[in-house]
């Protein structure tokens, strides 16, 4: 599963635009359905880490070590 976040803070899925809440709810039922299944934070080079980490913690409070990072 490859979530995006832009250089404005949108939380992009599957093209769309989505809210956390909806990406958590997404991202839940992706780990339910793909038990090895890894999600992949795709997040622009222009944003601070400190923008990036709040989300790339939370989500990992949903998907544990099967969350991981990559700048774009």
């Amino acid at each position: 599963l490859v979530v995006g976040l832009d250089n404005d803070g949108n939380l992009v899925l599957d093209g769309e635009t989505v809210t956390f809440n909806q990406l958590a709810q997404r991202t839940r039922r992706y780990f339910t359905d793909n038990p090895e299944g890894k999600l992949i934070l795709k997040a622009d080079r222009d944003l601070t880490y400190a923008e990036v980490s709040t989300l790339l913690t939370d989500l990992r409070e949903i998907g544990g070590n099967r969350v991981s990072l990559a700048v774009e």
